[in-house]
C-alpha cells in the first residue's frame, strides 16, 4: 500500500509542469517564511516604535477638556433647574529633566541596535 502511494508521488513529481527551483530560490523562500526571522523583524519594528515614542517626550503637549451637564434641585416649593458647561485648554513643554528623557531615548536606540544584531 505504501509502495503504491510512493510510486504515485514519484510519478506526480516527475510529470509536474513547474520547473524545480534553484538553490538561491530555495534559500530565499526559506528566509521569507522563517518564523524566527519574521519574529526578529517584528522585534526590530517594535524597538523602533518605542524609540519614536520616547522621542515624543520632547514635543509640546496640549490637553483639551470639556464638561457639560444639567441639574435639577427641588427645595421645598421651589424647583431650581440649571445647566453648566465648562472647557479648559492647557499646554506644557518639557524644559529639563536632568537627563531622564535622553537616557530613555539612548536606551531605546541601543535596543534597536541589539534587535538588528540578533537578526544578523
Amino acid at each position: 500500500m505504501i509502495r503504491r502511494y510512493t510510486v504515485l508521488l514519484l510519478a506526480a513529481l516527475c510529470f509536474a509542469k513547474e520547473p524545480p527551483i534553484t538553490l538561491d530560490e530555495a534559500i530565499l523562500l526559506g528566509l521569507r517564511h522563517s518564523p524566527d526571522i519574521n519574529q526578529s523583524t517584528l522585534d526590530i519594528q517594535r524597538a523602533q516604535a518605542q524609540n519614536r515614542f520616547e522621542k515624543g517626550a520632547y514635543l509640546p503637549r496640549l490637553d483639551l477638556k470639556a464638561n457639560g451637564g444639567k441639574s435639577s434641585v427641588k427645595i421645598s416649593e421651589y424647583n431650581l433647574d440649571g445647566s453648566g458647561l465648562s472647557a479648559s485648554i492647557s499646554a506644557s513643554q518639557l524644559l529639563y529633566d536632568f537627563g531622564k528623557t535622553r537616557g530613555k531615548i539612548d536606551a531605546s536606540k541601543l535596543l534597536v541596535k541589539k534587535q538588528e544584531a540578533t537578526l544578523k
